[in-house]
């Protein structure tokens, strides 16, 4: 009778125990889970957040960090979420397509470089709400294929970048084909940039597709190429302002500052505390009934023609600019205005 009474109570411990010991493998489970999770995610995050590349980096590292660094700016690009930033570290690499929003930043404006193959550097073919930003990097081509080609996007910016011989497309070559979310202008920011020596032009914005855009130059210098900045609606485009300030356009074999308002959208460029030097056509130019040029506290010297007004544009002057020494200082009508 003990032997039968005693099994119950055996059993029953058993039984208790069997439980405890479920429930301890359950939440063991969940923890180690829970842990994979976040560890997983610091991981992701730790991705999209940052990546390297370097002339001793390897296509089969994660770059991830300096010491795992890729070898090519593509691959660092495959694995980096949008939104990230991708350092670029001294060395020479392949040229390669921007499809998503990224920030791509050269180690020293000296010391990254892009150089060899494809008809530009970098091409921008993102998405109407992808924002790209490029800083850093010296962009030099050796006398193939082109600089930066922007053909879609929310928003280009360019800042700390040198460019310089390219010969099958414009240095900064603006040509976007599809609107920004939002029916927005397409921003483009270029700052404290170097643009020069480039044979089909330093910096050309024309749109297509009644796409509009809003442009920046600030503290810019564009050199020795076929035209400074020219902006043209003739191939479609809508509205294009052009902010220039603080800028140099110099020993150009055609035009400083060019607007095109030969197409059906107006061209609105304005022109502050600037300067056009030695340029062998125009300092500055608007040309068609749609371009609008406002000239206003700059320096236009050494010219053929300093400034000019041609085919049923508008240039005014605000009267305080510096047009002299050119071989013609003023042609066609330039209205004067005042300022405040």
């Amino acid at each position: 009778m003990r032997k039968f009474a005693f099994a119950p109570i055996v059993l029953a411990a058993f039984a208790v125990g069997a439980a405890v010991t479920h429930r301890i493998a359950k939440a063991f489970f969940l923890i180690t889970a829970f842990a994979l999770l976040l560890f997983g995610s610091i991981a992701a995050s730790h991705a999209a957040g940052s990546t390297w590349v370097s002339a001793g980096g390897s296509p089969d590292n994660d770059c991830l960090s300096p010491a795992a660094s890729c070898r090519e700016i593509v691959t660092a690009l495959s694995k980096t979420d949008p939104g990230g930033t991708i350092h670029v570290l001294s060395g020479d690499y392949l040229s390669f397509y921007v499809t998503k929003a990224v920030q791509i930043i050269g180690d020293g404006i000296t010391s990254s470089l892009v150089v060899i193959g494809g008809s530009a550097a970098i091409t921008v073919q993102a998405g109407p709400s992808d924002v790209v930003s490029i800083r850093g990097l010296n962009i030099n081509q050796n006398d193939s294929g082109g600089g930066i080609t922007f053909t879609s996007g929310a928003a280009l910016h360019v800042e700390d970048c040198i460019i310089v011989r390219t010969i099958y497309n414009p240095g900064l070559n603006i040509v976007p084909n599809g609107a920004a979310t939002g029916g927005v202008p397409t921003e483009i920011t270029v700052r404290h940039t170097v643009v020069r020596g480039n044979g089909l032009g330093n910096v050309i914005i024309k749109p297509t597709n009644g796409v509009s855009v809003a442009a920046l130059f600030d503290g810019v210098l564009m050199q020795e190429g076929l035209y400074g900045i020219r902006a043209d609606d003739s191939a479609g485009s809508g509205l294009i302002r052009v902010d220039v300030r603080n800028s140099i356009a110099k020993g150009n074999t055609n035009n400083g500052f060019l607007a095109v308002g030969t197409g059906t959208a107006a061209v609105h460029f304005m022109l502050d505390r600037s300067t056009a030097e030695n340029n062998a056509t125009y300092g500055a130019v608007a040309t068609g009934s749609n371009a609008f040029m406002i000239v206003t506290n700059s320096t236009l010297m050494g010219n053929g023609t300093g400034l000019a007004q041609l085919s049923s544009a508008t240039v005014a002057s605000l009267g305080n600019n510096t047009i002299n020494f050119n071989t013609t200082n003023i042609s066609g009508t330039i209205t004067a205005i005042t300022g405040k």
